[in-house]
């Protein structure tokens, strides 16, 4: 096994080539499999958020997975990108997907069974990442061979591209102004439009 998540009474344990299983430990003297979800390639890493389950599943790329109903997941959609999907970490409504191939797509998953591609950024070091996490403009990446490394996401993403038109500019401002007070162009997370995701997209201006 790989990796281990708890959710809802079950246990969902990666299993690599054999993808994910679900594991009902309401009794944990008796654990019993209830599911099994599987795997295209190699699953390197599984998180759940709000009852959905993001699996990285290495050149089968990243599978979304509806857990609300222990035992009966739901597949939702797989969703291709670059050369595999190595880890993945989910900060509000956004999806930060490290790519074996170093880079970071970033998607908007507000609609979890209709996942939009916001932007993809060169990122060295991810093709030996273990694990990314994201917390208040930060990345700390888990490196086998760099060790631990803290980035900030405003210097190597311009996610605040709303418009895809490859740099950050006037209708991307215009984008966020509209959603001021709402979630729709959260850009740190906190699914609130305010002065932080001003400052994030000023940050990227022209990137």
């Amino acid at each position: 096994a790989r990796d281990v998540v708890y959710h809802n009474g079950c246990v969902y344990v990666d299993d690599r080539h054999e993808g994910v299983q679900c594991i009902d430990v309401s009794d944990p003297f008796n654990p019993e499999i209830v599911a099994n979800i599987l795997s295209g390639n190699l699953t390197r890493h599984i998180v759940i958020v709000d009852d959905i389950l993001y699996m990285s599943d290495g050149r089968d790329g990243l599978k979304i997975i509806d857990v609300s109903v222990p035992g009966s997941p739901v597949f939702l959609i797989r969703v291709a990108l670059g050369e595999g999907v190595g880890s993945t970490t989910i900060v509000g409504n956004r999806a930060f997907v490290a790519d074996l191939d170093e880079v970071m797509h970033v998607l908007n998953v507000a609609d979890p069974a209709n996942p939009q591609l916001i932007t993809t950024a060169e990122w060295p070091g991810l093709e030996s990442s273990r694990r990314i996490i994201a917390s208040d403009g930060l990345f700390f990446t888990a490196n086998d061979q760099l060790g631990l490394r803290i980035t900030d996401v405003t210097l190597c993403l311009s996610f605040a591209d709303f418009d895809s038109s490859g740099s950050v500019g006037a209708r991307d401002l215009a984008t966020l102004l509209a959603s001021w007070g709402a979630k729709g162009a959260d850009l740190n997370g906190d699914e609130l439009v305010d002065t932080q995701d001003l400052a994030i997209l000023l940050a990227a201006w022209g990137s």
